[in-house]
């Protein structure tokens, strides 16, 4: 196991997440796109490539209220 030493951010995942916000925001959107317009032409169900890019519209907002929610949260709450 490492050890912490003082130069270490108290919070890693929280930094990283706040780093890479604008990927993660888009990542999940694209995944949620790419998994439900691989349905709909697995499946047939027209429907799902229909709704894909609401889903994806929807996810994106979601993670960006999310990461919007633990930006908040680092900057008031943690020690810096």
């Amino acid at each position: 196991m490492s050890e912490l030493t003082a130069n270490d951010p108290p919070f890693p995942t929280i930094a990283l997440l706040l780093r890479h916000s604008r990927a993660i925001r888009l990542g999940a959107s694209a995944f949620v796109l790419a998994i439900l317009l691989w349905l709909a032409f697995r499946t047939g169900w027209v429907e799902l490539a229909v709704l894909a890019p609401f889903a994806a519209l929807a996810v994106h907002f979601t993670v960006s209220v999310a990461i919007d929610v633990v930006s908040l949260v680092a900057e008031t709450l943690m020690p810096r």
